[in-house]
């Protein structure tokens, strides 16, 4: 989950092609039927009898993608995709649970999606995900569940967890009203923050795999935050853990 201001989180794409050039990965059984400029790129690995190119842009990448399958489909006529899988990389003959595999087109790029999952190292992080506007955010790992997020103004936290017993609605709204006064007042003081944010005031916060969203989820005072995870076990209303977030 990413958490952060708006002006922030604005830049995030999640799993969207960051623009930084893609790779095409193609391969099929009988290599050497294809012409001379499919071949001389390098191989995707040096065991691997497929082949790797790099371009500038996802136009460029596509151009090649549509001239290569023009001569697999030429080797391959009777070859197809899953039927319920019909981005699926690679190709088959017959039925494709009989595992044949006849050849494959992977169209391969990066994204701020993949760049943060390999910066963040534990349960939180501060990460700075576009370093042209210098945004930046927190990403909290949110297994098993996406989890809901508490605000008490009062005290300027909140709290974004995963909460046990939620049989519905109903009853998560009820579990969720009293968490901060519940446990933020007496435990608060006692947490050992692991860093801190420069937060606005409008704050979102959402599944790091989609793009921002353009509208601010809650509004706090501005200013810097310590954060820390509380961890299941520690604080009774949480399955897994969970992420404070307090003003300094």
């Amino acid at each position: 989950m990413l958490i952060g201001d708006v002006e922030n989180a604005q830049y995030w794409n999640g799993t969207k092609d960051d623009g930084s050039g893609v790779r095409v990965e193609y391969w099929c059984l009988d290599m050497a039927k294809l012409p001379d400029k499919f071949l001389k790129e390098d191989k995707i690995n040096p065991n691997s009898r497929g082949r790797k190119k790099r371009f500038k842009t996802t136009d460029e990448a596509e151009i090649f993608e549509k001239e290569l399958l023009r001569h697999f489909i030429k080797f391959y006529p009777n070859a197809s995709r899953p039927p319920q899988y019909p981005d699926y990389p690679v190709w088959y003959e017959g039925d494709y649970m009989n595992d044949k595999k006849v050849f494959g087109i992977d169209r391969k790029f990066n994204s701020m999606y993949k760049t943060m999952l390999k910066k963040l190292k534990g349960d939180v992080g501060k990460i700075i995900f576009d370093k042209q506007h210098k945004a930046s955010a927190l990403f909290f790992e949110m297994e098993p569940g996406p989890g809901i997020v508490a605000v008490d103004n009062k005290i300027n936290a909140f709290v974004v967890a995963v909460i046990t017993a939620v049989a519905n609605k109903d009853t998560r709204l009820k579990k969720i009203e009293p968490l901060l006064g519940q446990l933020g007042q007496t435990s608060l003081d006692k947490l050992k923050a692991k860093g801190n944010i420069n937060l606005s005031g409008n704050v979102v916060a959402f599944d790091s795999a989609l793009a921002s969203p353009n509208k601010a989820l809650f509004t706090i005072k501005p200013g810097a935050y310590n954060y820390c995870v509380v961890r299941d076990g520690e604080a009774k209303n949480f399955s897994y853990n969970s992420l404070w977030v307090w003003l300094k």
